[in-house]
């Protein structure tokens, strides 16, 4: 059923000479990996590539990002381009678990390992300028024992706790501990749970705006994504 399905879905495409997404991807691949002129005309035109939010990446995006530069090219020496395309990626290995478009952070990870064992220069970039000092060393000692502080070969999707570094020594003036404080909505069912979390939240807000001098639009609310 799905070969069949895949069958008329093709032939619905063939007919509208379109491409969707994954095709784009597939597609693109095929031709840089498979055509060695096509791909040295195209890197003949580069001089570095750089890739932003690089957790985000799949292997068949990596596989494009690779014949773009050349970077770890197994193609005989006569296809290979002379000159160096430089790579740059930029990503937060932790935001993979959104997982975007099949994102895969072991992808990451061995983009990570090929770039240092080829010579090239790993940063990291640990130094915040959002969060003072009291609160992150608060932050970080909440997360270090729930995410781990060493590496497990056996879970390479499993990122390691990274502690981060404040620019921001001291809060600013009107700020006050705690910097971090855990409220829990009780109730008989999850809705009035939820209730009772809204009520208490809307109140603490509330209190921060009368009785501690923050403005309503110095406070921001986050909230996880749901259905």
């Amino acid at each position: 059923l799905l070969d069949q399905t895949q069958l008329e879905y093709q032939s619905c495409k063939d007919e509208r000479q379109s491409l969707d997404f994954d095709d784009l991807e597939g597609l693109t691949a095929r031709l840089l990996t498979e055509h060695p002129s096509v791909r040295a005309q195209i890197q003949s035109d580069l001089r570095a590539v750089l890739v932003d939010e690089f957790q985000d990446t799949n292997d068949r995006q990596r596989q494009i990002v690779y014949a773009l530069t050349g970077f770890n090219d197994q193609s005989p020496i006569e296809n290979r381009k002379s000159e160096i395309v430089n790579l740059f990626i930029v990503g937060d290995a932790k935001q993979s678990i959104y997982k975007f478009r099949s994102a895969d952070v072991t992808v990451f990870r061995q983009v990570q390992r090929d770039i240092r064992a080829a010579g090239g220069l790993s940063l990291d970039l640990d130094l915040t300028f959002r969060a003072h000092r009291p609160l992150l060393e608060t932050l970080n000692s909440l997360l270090a024992p729930i995410l781990g502080e060493t590496d497990d070969p056996a879970r390479p999707y499993a990122v390691p706790f990274a502690p981060l570094k404040a620019y921001r020594q001291e809060p600013r003036e009107k700020v006050q501990q705690p910097f971090v404080e855990f409220h829990l909505g009780l109730g008989d069912s999850a809705e009035e749970g939820r209730a009772a979390a809204a009520q208490a939240l809307a109140k603490r807000l509330r209190e921060l705006h009368d009785t501690e001098g923050f403005d309503y639009g110095e406070m921001a609310l986050l909230f996880r994504s749901s259905t």
